[in-house]
């Protein structure tokens, strides 16, 4: 037999073994770091989920080796095979590489982590988790979208809660040119008051223009539920209309005059062959 490679029934499947024990003390060592200790040591979820990731996968690539080993398997004979595993990477495996080592660099950047609210494209969600070729982020429809890591640093990705949970939510508001601005302010801080809006700081109106058909304004208020800000957006609305009906002000709708020239009769357009 070859001095490399001396494989037998018995040594297969203790190696069997072995990568099956890793596998199990790998998951068992996730959730210990990820349950247990690193919320006893007070350490930040999204900082304890990624020391919990690079121990699962460490784990896992020492027990793969030592299964190698116990298997009569010399790591040497796998030099060949790992140059043209490289080739096959950089052109086959392109996109899994990069998710790959896209997953890495989020988890030491911690420029997104679990719990963070984002926006990724149009869809709002909350990180659940980062693993090493995707992220899973659950949107507000309680769907679970799956993001490949890559995408989170060639893509424009909003977080809401990285540096501050308190976020700015923007009404506009047009209303008539027959209303008076300062009442319409009153009433827009009237409808301000929500129990997800915060006192400080205070809710603001600003005066942002002279529309077509409307004088429109922007209700400025803030949250530290950035998660749901759809849904305070649309109750602020309910409460603006209110405001504006008690206030007696009125939302205009887009109006066109149609002016009829005289002239030619219409009979006689519509008897008359083309052309004449």
């Amino acid at each position: 037999p070859r001095p490399d490679l001396n494989v037998t029934l018995g040594s297969v499947l203790t190696g069997i073994g072995v990568l099956v024990i890793s596998y199990l003390v790998s998951r068992t060592v996730r959730r210990f770091l990820e349950k247990v200790f690193f919320p006893g040591a007070g350490v930040e979820a999204g900082l304890g989920q990624i020391f919990a990731s690079l121990a699962t996968y460490v784990t896992m690539v020492v027990g793969a080796m030592f299964a190698l080993g116990t298997m009569g398997i010399d790591l040497t004979a796998f030099t060949v095979v790992a140059g043209g595993l490289s080739v096959g990477l950089g052109f086959g495996l392109q996109e899994i590489v990069s998710n790959f080592m896209s997953g890495f660099i989020l988890m030491l950047e911690r420029s997104i982590g679990a719990g963070d609210v984002v926006k990724v494209g149009n869809t709002l969600g909350v990180v659940k988790m980062i693993g090493v070729r995707s992220t899973v982020v659950k949107t507000l429809d309680n769907v679970e979208l799956i993001v490949p890591n890559s995408r989170f640093l060639t893509d424009s990705v909003t977080n809401f809660t990285r540096a501050d949970p308190r976020v700015r939510i923007h009404v506009p508001v047009g209303v008539s040119y027959s209303a008076d601005p300062t009442e319409v302010t009153a009433a827009l801080l009237k409808a301000a008051k929500h129990p997800h809006v915060l006192e400080i700081p205070e809710p603001s109106v600003q005066f942002v223009g002279f529309g077509e058909s409307s004088l429109d304004f922007d209700l400025l208020v803030w949250t530290t539920e950035p998660a749901r800000t759809l849904i305070i957006e649309s109750e602020l609305r309910y409460r603006i209309w209110d405001s504006l009906k008690e206030h007696s002000i009125e939302i205009p709708f887009p109006q066109r005059d149609l002016h009829l020239r005289s002239g030619v009769p219409w009979e006689r357009l519509v008897t008359e062959p083309r052309g004449k």
